[in-house]
């Protein structure tokens, strides 16, 4: 079930109106607001308009304790209404003085409410009061709130991939930073990382934490997840239509490209990254909410006209590659996307490549680009870039070397078989995926172990990749079955979920820092991180970095070795399952 989204839109004036917003889904769920003010005030209530408002559908009933107030209707203005659950405006009439109150709202059926505040108005002096403290209490009857677990399970033995969609889509929301939108669905996180600025106060604020202990913000890896993620929604948008998660998913890449534009200060420097190593460190023995860190971070810039053209070049195929996510739905968006990508794409072209010669250093970075310009706009300069940069930088010749650092080589094999369709490339990528799932070593459940330290990232993102190349005639049987078999490991067929929140037997105490501290107003510090308990909230959605060749992974949010969360993992994860609800559908016969 879904969470019920945030409301912070501001009432129209009512004379002596207190408001407070509240978004109701049914679940259980307790709401107490403390408010107190520097001076006794008074708010008188007026008629309101009874076209504007309707009372609450859920039968809220609003006990008033201070002050002896007593009981009064409760008027609820809704402005979304959806299968279980409602966003709307609670409306409460205060007719004395009183110094402080109290409020507590109940509900008749249990409720997943999320709250935002607005100020209390004076209309008889036409003046603003301003708390001095104003606190939120949520009382939830479990330890994990407000999400529950996702039952993926169905009757024909099948997994939900639709469900899997909408678990991982929320778990990219919970990883944001920055000043969230008034729709957020993760009640339990807010504003972070405010004063996010580089050298001349440009705005860095926005995107998403790499990492749920970091914190760090780090633009060429935001684009390599962004650009898989996108790859996904193109690709197998229906899927995403069919599961109702299209602007949910749309809405997420647009978070990560605006952070990617506003780094791109001007046309010749780029901020590569937000935090750095000894920030990290200082943050170690400071385990804390992002909400909590109010400091101004340390950032790298980097110089496009002498630099590295790896980070530039990742930049620019996330950027193109977003424009074709945008193309129908917002062509304004989608051409500011490729004014950005054009720019960063010829920089990185007319580096020093020399000094690069890698494909993990830049050249397969390079190649990526091209592909995805080519892709977004069709212009054949970028066809013969491609071929020049697959030539180049040998992308062909890695194909027997299939780990972390060279996943986005394969990425490139991949699409050069698909954009292009000559039978060169066809090769190289059928020879590639025959080693993945004929030669690679396979844990005794069932994982192609591709990589000791990134796991189920890498197996995720091959898995997508040969599904790709299933999708274009090489070997498609085979390569969805491999897609199928590799991505129910993680979802359950090895006897566990390795998905938070996510079927049977899921992570309970993953390595995040939002999630694992307590409620407010308490604190959250290293006690939190010492836990032995499962995280208080249910960090739904977000694939753990996963198990030891022997298929044991340990459930502590200390081990990053095994129970690590980042956005890297799960974008090549979700494309899968994507494709894997497109093929289970019938959407591309």
């Amino acid at each position: 079930m879904q969470d019920a989204m945030s409301c912070i839109n501001k009432l129209p004036s009512v004379t002596g109106l207190a408001w407070g917003c509240v978004n109701a889904q049914f679940g259980n769920c307790k709401c107490t607001v403390d408010t107190s003010y520097q001076n006794d005030w008074a708010h008188t209530f007026s008629e309101a308009k009874n076209n504007l408002f309707k009372a609450c559908s859920a039968s809220i009933e609003v006990e008033r304790y201070e002050g002896n107030i007593g009981l009064c209707e409760c008027l609820l203005r809704v402005e979304k209404e959806w299968s279980g659950g409602f966003q709307g405006t609670l409306l409460i009439p205060v007719t004395g003085t009183h110094n402080p109150w109290e409020l507590e709202i109940r509900f008749n059926k249990s409720a997943n409410i999320q709250t935002s505040y607005g100020n209390l108005t004076n209309k008889i002096n036409d003046q603003t009061l301003q708390p001095v403290n104003i606190s939120l209490i949520i009382v939830p009857p479990l330890s994990i709130f407000p999400s529950k677990p996702i039952n993926i399970s169905t009757n024909n033995g099948t997994y939900d991939y639709g469900a899997v969609l909408y678990a991982s889509i929320l778990f990219y929301e919970s990883q944001r930073s920055g000043r969230l939108s008034a729709n957020k669905r993760i009640s339990w996180r807010g504003d972070s990382m405010l004063k996010d600025c580089g050298e001349n106060g440009e705005d860095l604020t926005g995107g998403y934490f790499i990492d749920g202990s970091s914190l760090e913000k780090i633009s060429s890896r935001t684009a390599q997840f962004t650009s898989v993620l996108a790859w996904g929604v193109i690709d197998y948008e229906d899927a995403y239509v069919k599961a109702g998660q299209l602007e949910y998913v749309r809405d997420a890449i647009h978070w990560s490209t605006d952070y990617l534009i506003k780094a791109h200060v001007n046309e010749r420097e780029f901020y590569e990254r937000v935090g750095d190593e000894e920030f990290r460190k200082s943050l170690i023995d400071d385990w804390s909410r992002p909400e909590d860190i109010l400091v101004s971070r340390p950032t790298l810039k980097i110089d496009l006209n002498k630099d590295n053209l790896f980070v530039p070049g990742e930049a620019a195929a996330a950027l193109a590659a977003a424009s074709i996510v945008f193309r129908l739905s917002d062509p304004v968006y989608h051409a500011k996307l490729l004014i950005h990508a054009r720019q960063l794409y010829n920089l990185a072209k007319n580096n020093n490549r020399h000094l690069f010669f890698l494909p993990s250093k830049g050249g397969n970075a390079l190649a990526w680009a091209a592909l995805w310009l080519l892709r977004a706009t069709g212009e054949q300069n970028y066809l013969l870039d491609a071929k020049q940069h697959y030539i180049e930088f040998e992308l062909d010749e890695y194909t027997q070397t299939i780990y972390e650092e060279y996943i986005r080589t394969i990425g490139v094999q991949v699409l050069m078989a698909k954009i292009i369709k000559e039978q060169i490339y066809r090769k190289v990528v059928e020879r590639t995926c025959n080693n993945v799932v004929h030669n690679m070593q396979t844990t005794e459940k069932g994982l192609a172990y591709i990589d000791a330290f990134s796991k189920l990232k890498s197996t995720a993102d091959m898995a997508f990749f040969c599904l790709q190349a299933a999708d274009i005639g090489i070997n498609t049987q085979e390569y969805l079955n491999f897609t199928t078999s590799q991505i129910g490991y993680m979802l359950g067929d090895s006897g566990r979920s390795y998905v938070v929140g996510v079927g049977q037997n899921y992570p309970k105490k993953p390595r995040d820092r939002g999630s694992s501290c307590p409620a407010l107003p308490a604190t959250c510090n290293e006690r939190a991180y010492l836990n032995p308990n499962a995280n208080p909230y249910l960090l739904v959605g977000a694939l753990v970095s996963g198990p030891s060749f022997g298929d044991f992974s340990d459930d502590d949010r200390l081990e990053s070795k095994t129970n690590q969360v980042s956005v890297e993992n799960n974008a090549g994860f979700q494309s899968a399952v994507a494709g894997l609800l497109y093929h289970q559908l019938g959407l591309g016969k």
